[in-house]
Protein backbone atom coordinates (compact mmCIF):
# COMPACT_ATOMS: atom_id res chain seq x y z
CA UNK A 1 0.00 0.00 0.00
CA UNK A 2 1.11 3.56 -0.61
CA UNK A 3 1.24 6.33 1.95
CA UNK A 4 -1.53 8.85 1.48
CA UNK A 5 -1.34 12.57 0.92
CA UNK A 6 -4.65 14.19 1.62
CA UNK A 7 -5.97 17.65 0.83
CA UNK A 8 -8.75 17.14 3.29
CA UNK A 9 -9.38 20.68 4.42
CA UNK A 10 -10.52 21.91 1.05
CA UNK A 11 -12.36 24.97 2.36
CA UNK A 12 -9.28 26.39 4.05
CA UNK A 13 -6.88 25.22 1.35
CA UNK A 14 -4.73 23.41 3.91
CA UNK A 15 -3.12 20.19 2.83
CA UNK A 16 -2.91 17.51 5.46
CA UNK A 17 -1.23 14.18 5.36
CA UNK A 18 -2.04 10.79 6.74
CA UNK A 19 -4.98 8.55 6.95
CA UNK A 20 -5.34 5.35 8.94
CA UNK A 21 -7.42 2.29 8.38
CA UNK A 22 -11.17 2.52 8.33
CA UNK A 23 -11.29 0.60 11.59
CA UNK A 24 -9.19 3.14 13.47
CA UNK A 25 -10.87 5.09 16.22
CA UNK A 26 -11.20 8.84 15.81
CA UNK A 27 -8.41 10.72 17.50
CA UNK A 28 -4.76 9.84 17.40
CA UNK A 29 -3.97 10.32 13.73
CA UNK A 30 -0.64 9.22 12.31
CA UNK A 31 1.69 10.76 9.75
CA UNK A 32 2.93 7.27 8.80
CA UNK A 33 -0.38 5.90 7.53
CA UNK A 34 -0.55 3.44 4.67
CA UNK A 35 -3.48 4.46 2.47
CA UNK A 36 -6.24 1.99 1.74
CA UNK A 37 -6.63 3.76 -1.63
CA UNK A 38 -3.94 2.33 -3.91
CA UNK A 39 -4.03 5.29 -6.31
CA UNK A 40 -2.99 7.87 -3.71
CA UNK A 41 0.52 9.29 -4.10
CA UNK A 42 3.28 8.73 -1.57
CA UNK A 43 3.88 11.84 0.58
CA UNK A 44 7.13 13.72 0.24
CA UNK A 45 9.57 14.04 3.12
CA UNK A 46 8.55 17.70 3.47
CA UNK A 47 4.87 16.76 3.76
CA UNK A 48 5.62 14.16 6.45
CA UNK A 49 7.71 16.72 8.34
CA UNK A 50 4.87 19.26 8.13
CA UNK A 51 2.41 16.68 9.45
CA UNK A 52 4.70 15.74 12.35
CA UNK A 53 5.27 19.41 13.19
CA UNK A 54 1.51 19.99 13.30
CA UNK A 55 1.04 17.00 15.57
CA UNK A 56 3.77 18.33 17.89
CA UNK A 57 2.25 21.84 18.06
CA UNK A 58 1.60 22.41 21.78
CA UNK A 59 -1.41 24.64 21.10
CA UNK A 60 -3.24 22.91 18.23
CA UNK A 61 -1.58 19.49 17.87
CA UNK A 62 -4.35 17.68 19.73
CA UNK A 63 -6.96 19.12 17.37
CA UNK A 64 -4.82 18.14 14.38
CA UNK A 65 -4.49 14.60 15.70
CA UNK A 66 -8.26 14.37 16.26
CA UNK A 67 -8.92 15.69 12.75
CA UNK A 68 -6.60 13.36 10.88
CA UNK A 69 -7.61 10.45 13.10
CA UNK A 70 -11.24 10.99 12.14
CA UNK A 71 -10.36 11.24 8.46
CA UNK A 72 -8.23 8.13 8.76
CA UNK A 73 -11.09 6.22 10.35
CA UNK A 74 -13.51 7.36 7.64
CA UNK A 75 -11.40 7.12 4.49
CA UNK A 76 -13.41 6.33 1.36
CA UNK A 77 -11.86 5.45 -2.00
CA UNK A 78 -13.20 6.46 -5.42
CA UNK A 79 -13.46 3.99 -8.28
CA UNK A 80 -10.11 5.27 -9.63
CA UNK A 81 -8.36 4.20 -6.42
CA UNK A 82 -7.85 7.67 -4.95
CA UNK A 83 -9.39 9.17 -1.83
CA UNK A 84 -12.90 10.64 -2.10
CA UNK A 85 -12.23 13.69 0.05
CA UNK A 86 -15.83 14.89 0.23
CA UNK A 87 -16.99 11.55 1.65
CA UNK A 88 -13.92 11.15 3.85
CA UNK A 89 -14.25 14.64 5.35
CA UNK A 90 -18.03 14.73 5.85
CA UNK A 91 -18.16 12.96 9.22
CA UNK A 92 -15.18 15.01 10.43
CA UNK A 93 -16.37 18.56 9.75
CA UNK A 94 -16.49 19.44 13.46
CA UNK A 95 -12.89 18.31 13.97
CA UNK A 96 -11.74 20.07 10.80
CA UNK A 97 -13.34 23.30 12.07
CA UNK A 98 -11.71 22.99 15.51
CA UNK A 99 -8.23 22.53 14.09
CA UNK A 100 -8.71 25.22 11.43
CA UNK A 101 -9.96 27.71 14.03
CA UNK A 102 -7.07 26.94 16.38
CA UNK A 103 -4.33 26.91 13.75
CA UNK A 104 -5.47 29.99 11.85
CA UNK A 105 -5.94 32.21 14.85
CA UNK A 106 -9.29 31.53 16.45
CA UNK A 107 -9.98 29.68 19.65
CA UNK A 108 -11.00 26.14 18.80
CA UNK A 109 -13.67 25.98 21.47
CA UNK A 110 -15.60 29.11 20.54
CA UNK A 111 -15.93 29.11 16.78
CA UNK A 112 -12.86 31.20 16.13
CA UNK A 113 -13.37 34.27 18.27
CA UNK A 114 -10.69 35.25 20.76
Amino acid sequence: MKKLVVSAVALSGVAIIAMATQTAACGGGSCAYQSICGGDPTPTADQVTLCNNRLADPRCGGYYSDMIGCEQANQVCKSDGTTAFDLTDAPCNDRIARWTNCYFGGSAGDGGTD
